[in-house]
């Protein structure tokens, strides 16, 4: 018997709905972009109108990846008497850490209110916002350029980073150009912005949005993130799946640990001293970030929610 199609509605950051439209490829579950379909309708009833009609009306499951998307949105898939996910991923903890007691108390009983299925994205994660009453399945989500194999470094060493126009200081951009000045021979590639920086150093080059990276990291050796709080970047996974090194702000297996830029700059001497692949790196993605195994664990969860709310997945 051939299983029942599910449709899932996917909301929230457009990288991160395609990760998981990716997980649920060849499976029972139809992915919805909700983000295309609403670019064209940019109208309260326009959007209402378009929940209500097919593809959108046919999903049975709500997966927010950005766990504080728009309660206006959300509540309007409740009353399709879809089954809510919430999926925390840590900019969205961020925000919920920010707001005020009034505010937070605000959020977290809507949450309430949806009895949505909570995913975290990494353990460190699932601490943060226990306090907070928030306890949910980890669920990780690793793009398929992670699934990747060592690639030679590239003759010269070479530095990546990432920061957006909006919060380039949260992603250190300071620490960065600090290392830059330090280490005037190697490059330092930026991706994200959207022009250059006159107060950047001569050697760092700013590549904007970058639909493609494998490019881009096959030409680099290190990536840099030494950022205030991070759940697990896809950046490093990715960059560790093709054996770089990493110079981290959290501690994590295989990457060297920095927090400042005393400690980065140190970090970065011995990354140039040694030039290797990170070989161990490379393995333990494959070991504990294979997009295959969180795939599965997905769709387990799904099947689970739909029986929670009387229906089945097969």
């Amino acid at each position: 018997m051939r299983p029942e199609t599910v449709g899932v509605a996917l909301i929230g950051f457009d990288y991160w709905c395609g990760v998981v439209a990716d997980y649920l490829e060849g499976s029972c579950y139809e992915p919805q972009l909700v983000g295309p379909i609403f670019s064209r309708e940019r109208s309260p009833i326009g959007r209402w109108r378009a929940i209500r009609r097919p593809p959108l009306s046919s999903a049975r499951i709500v997966h927010a990846v950005n766990a504080l998307t728009s309660r206006r949105l959300l509540a309007a898939f409740r009353v399709q008497r879809c089954a809510i996910v919430l999926h925390w991923i840590g900019s969205d903890y961020r925000r919920l850490a920010r707001m005020s007691t009034l505010g937070r108390r605000t959020n977290l009983s809507f949450l309430r209110f949806l009895d949505a299925t909570h995913l975290i994205d990494s353990p460190e994660l699932q601490e943060d916002l226990a306090p907070f009453g928030v306890h949910g399945d980890l669920l990780r989500l690793v793009p398929r350029i992670a699934d990747a194999s060592i690639e030679p470094l590239p003759v010269r060493p070479a530095a990546l980073s990432y920061w957006s126009d909006e919060r380039a200081d949260f992603y250190g951009r300071s620490i960065v150009y600090g290392l830059a000045r330090r280490q005037p021979d190697v490059p330092f590639r930026v991706v994200g912005p959207s022009t250059r920086d006159p107060a950047a150093p001569r050697n760092v080059e700013f590549l904007g949005f970058q639909r493609d990276m494998r490019p881009i990291y096959r030409e680099c050796s290190v990536l840099i993130r030494v950022i205030p709080h991070d759940s697990i970047s896809a950046m490093v996974l990715e960059a560790m799946a093709r054996g770089r090194d990493v110079i981290y702000s959290r501690p994590f297996p295989h990457t060297r640990y920095a927090t400042d830029e005393a400690t980065a700059a140190a970090a970065l001497a011995d990354h140039l001293a040694e030039y290797q692949p990170n070989a161990a790196g490379v393995q333990y993605v494959r070991a504990h970030f294979a997009p295959q195994v969180w795939s599965e664990a997905l769709k387990q969860i799904y099947a689970r929610v739909l029986g929670v709310a009387g229906g089945r997945a097969e």
